[in-house]
């Protein structure tokens, strides 16, 4: 192996990291409703229509290409495009679904066919420019509080959902308010773009003595051979399996979901808090860290959720007469789930700062294989079974899955050591330690490789 020293400085950003972490905060949430809208929030949608599966096939097939984009291009003019672009597609939409014929069935279906593929292209960037923008705005310290505040964007999105459901479920007006919401958030998302293209910063490193346009190879052998990154790719899999669990858990519950939803929301919020906190306090290391909350988010609420399937099933007495305290334990467990985001959802930027983007599109791959085989089969079963026993048993199957990547994360996954730092948090590393890049807050500092 040859060894090489590169210097590096921070290009610094145009404005304080507060109001771009903001303003991502809004790209998620624009990605998240954009999701949403179309599918809804369960897994009843059916992954045999040609829309959903070449929306996923165009999604999962340019994702990585997005990410190595955002890594060596600029993470914020693709993140820009991206939303513009869902901006756009959702005025299209908006105007299409009330000027298609609607007896023009084969012209309705080409339409439907073609935004899914468009939806699937401006969709892929979201996530990798995110997590890269995400990995060069927060320091080591900061991470967990500042990654549970933007991803729970998911939470806020799901809560507008339902209000709109909610909303216009006995009302013949619901057509013409769908179309609307669609139109808005077209209208949000390109005035959004617009804003971050000029206040936003992409936050890159700059190497001195070498190209202008250099940046590190990006070390694919090493990435793929590399045991954390496989727990993380089984981890992000079981993500919809935890989630499909938990809206059945939902929607059994005699409480309001609103407050439900709020109480998700500041779960997420208050464990990446309390995770730095702890960390600060040197109570915990940062992996540990990750491994208490993210167990605490799976295996606790996936484990009980099988007790109370089998108690709802087999003792329907013991569990109706005591159904207050069954609904408490459910919305407890509810809230746990939201502990992911201090868990394996930031432990991407952990094993690799500089190739988070990398890391996150490599494992979203697996989760939307996995939540199209998760949708079908259930879909199958509610189709061609009777009577609840078989969902029931795919429920406990996504439970137990859910509960092993939990525990096979808590065994290996690992996150690379990071001093504490002033100014933008980033750092470049090799998951099989070949390159190492510590951040110094502008300053010139030798990087052997």
């Amino acid at each position: 192996m040859t060894l090489n020293t590169l210097l590096y400085k921070d290009k610094g950003p145009k404005c304080t990291a507060e109001p771009q972490i903001f303003m991502i905060f809004f790209a998620v949430f624009i990605f998240h409703q954009s999701f949403t809208t179309q599918n809804g929030l369960g897994i009843t949608f059916m992954v045999k229509s040609w829309p959903y599966l070449l929306k996923t096939l165009s999604y999962i097939m340019l994702i990585v290409a997005a990410a190595v984009l955002a890594t060596n291009w600029s993470a914020k003019n693709l993140l820009c495009l991206s939303i513009a672009g869902i901006g756009m597609l959702h005025l299209i939409q908006g105007i299409l679904d009330q000027t298609v014929d609607a007896q023009s069935e084969q012209l309705d279906d080409f339409f439907k066919r073609l935004m899914s593929i468009a939806y699937g292209v401006t969709h892929a960037p979201v996530l990798p420019c995110v997590y890269v923008l995400f990995a060069r705005l927060t320091s080591p310290q900061d991470r967990a509080t500042v990654g549970s505040y933007v991803f729970s964007a998911k939470q806020f999105s799901a809560v507008l959902f339902l209000v709109l459901t909610t909303c216009c479920a006995n009302d013949n007006s619901f057509l013409k308010v769908y179309y609307a919401t669609y139109s808005i958030f077209g209208l949000i998302a390109l005035v959004w773009s617009i804003v971050y293209y000029f206040v936003g910063s992409n936050c890159d490193l700059e190497f001195v003595d070498q190209a202008p346009s250099f940046k590190p190879q990006i070390p694919w052998s090493s990435i793929l051979s590399s045991l954390p990154v496989w727990t993380l790719i089984f981890s992000h899999a079981s993500s919809f399996a935890v989630q499909a669990v938990t809206m059945n858990r939902l929607e059994s519950i005699h409480v309001s979901k609103y407050v439900v939803f709020l109480l998700w929301v500041m779960g997420g919020i208050g464990s990446g808090w309390l995770s730095d906190a702890l960390v600060a306090q040197n109570l915990l290391t940062r992996l540990n860290a990750r491994k208490i909350f993210n167990s605490l988010a799976i295996c606790v609420p996936m484990s009980a959720s099988i007790v109370m399937f089998v108690l709802e099933h087999t003792s329907s007495t013991l569990y109706y007469n005591y159904i207050v305290v069954w609904t408490s334990i459910k919305v407890v467990l509810i809230v746990l789930t939201s502990f992911q985001s201090s868990g394996f959802m930031i432990n991407h930027v952990d094993l690799s700062p500089y190739y988070a983007g990398i890391l996150i599109a490599i494992t979203e791959i697996a989760n939307q294989i996995i939540t199209g085989l998760v949708i079908l089969v259930t879909n199958l079963c509610a189709n061609q079974l009777r009577g609840d026993s078989s969902l029931i048993i795919i429920q406990c199957l996504l439970a137990a899955f859910s509960i092993y990547m939990g525990i096979f994360f808590a065994i290996c996954s690992e996150a690379i050591h990071q001093a504490k730092s002033s100014g933008l948090g980033l750092a470049v590393c090799n998951l099989n330690c070949v390159i190492t890049l510590k951040y110094c807050h502008l300053k010139f500092e030798p990087m052997t490789v």
